[in-house]
């Protein structure tokens, strides 16, 4: 059981009387540098061997915008990856009798919310993800009839100190 007095690295606690509790993790993956040149060179060079041959010749070859159309996407997930890695977060919300969920970069992410009284069960279970065929868990908070998953890509102390 995590000591809740001292949380981990990249945890924030805030607590107000108007606005409730809130826990968030933000931390800079270390992988993140590896990312931001990959795309660069990659995205770069394919995109403007596509693209770019295209738009300094003035002729538009449609078999060819299309063949660039998986390079395109592959460029947008990887930037919204990194942008992720570099300023996203998670989020718990507890006011009111209502917990809020949120994963993201700024205004831009994943919502839910909850209610929560004395009979709200929050647990950790194991979730259908599998990093070397061992499942990941996630926090699984139940009210009611209704559970809300959360927290699959937090690291494991991280996973603790929010379900406590």
């Amino acid at each position: 059981m995590p000591d809740l007095s001292h949380p981990p690295r990249g945890v924030t606690v805030s607590r107000s009387l108007i606005s409730g509790i809130e826990l968030s993790y933000r931390r800079t993956n270390p992988v993140v540098f590896f990312l931001i040149p990959f795309p660069a060179v990659w995205s770069g060079l394919s995109l403007w061997g596509i693209y770019g041959s295209q738009w300094t010749s003035g002729k538009f070859d449609l078999v060819m915008s299309l063949a660039g159309l998986p390079f395109l996407i592959g460029t947008i997930v990887l930037i919204a990856v990194i942008f992720f890695l570099l300023f996203g977060g998670w989020r718990v919300h507890l006011d009111r009798g209502v917990a809020r969920f949120f994963v993201g970069v700024g205004p831009f992410g994943r919502r839910n919310e909850i209610p929560f009284d004395a009979g709200t069960k929050v647990e950790l279970l194991d979730a259908y993800v599998k990093v070397r065929r061992i499942p990941k868990q996630v926090i699984a908070v139940t009210s009611g009839s209704r559970t809300v998953n959360f927290g699959a890509g937090l690291p494991h102390d991280v996973r603790l100190y929010f379900a406590d």
